[in-house]
Formats: structure tokens, sequence, C-alpha cells
């Protein structure tokens, strides 16, 4: 991938076409780098539509359907139900990511394959 984006949901397609499969370690650690600022959020949010829609893009997903408007109205709902902010934050970070989405549609970074 060309960023970072979308590479892990295509990098487990490829370990489970290998023939890895998937497993719940309790003990892993993961940590996500967050960016505070709110010019660093969007572009984020952003980026992670544009890794989405190259991984769509790629035909992958092991059949999987990929999250919709169903999962959407999910997320927004479990969200608003935390208060207004955050509700309102979820909204937005929803809304760059199909921005994302909608920005990537036609680009020439979309239609590339990683190497394998």
């Amino acid at each position: 991938f060309p960023a970072a984006a979308g590479e892990d949901r295509e990098w487990c397609d490829r370990a489970v076409a290998a023939g890895h499969a998937p497993r719940l370690v309790d003990a892993a650690i993961v940590v996500h780098h967050q960016r505070m600022t709110a010019s660093s959020f969007a572009r984020q949010q952003l980026g992670y539509g544009r890794g989405a829609a190259r991984y769509r893009a790629l035909g992958t997903g092991g059949g999987r359907v990929p999250a919709g408007p169903a999962l959407a109205r999910r997320l927004l709902a479990a969200a608003s139900a935390e208060g207004l902010a955050v509700g309102a934050l979820v909204a937005l970070a929803q809304g760059l990511t199909v921005a994302g989405m909608i920005a990537e549609r036609g680009s020439p970074l979309s239609e590339r394959r990683p190497a394998a």
C-alpha cells in the first residue's frame, strides 16, 4: 500500500490465504499513536477512507461483506449513547472516512496491487 491505511486488512487476507489462521491472544498489546490536533485527526480519517477504497479495489477480503450503512448506524448509535460530544466526534470521523473513500475513486493509487 502506498500509504498507511488499509494495509493491515490486506496483510491479514494474504496471511489467511497462505494458510495461517487468525488467533486471539489475550496477552498481545497493540499500540496506536493517535494524532491529537484537529487537522491531523482529519488527515488520518481521510487516509483511513482512502485506504479502505484501495482495499476494496483489490477485490480481496475472503468473501467478507465490507462494512456498510448498517454498521455505521450501530456505531453512531453506540457512540451517541455515550453523549453528544462522543456521538458528534464519531459522526465527524465517519464522514471524513467516507470523504476519503470518495476522493480515492479513480486515483491511480487505488489500482496498484501491493507486492506479495
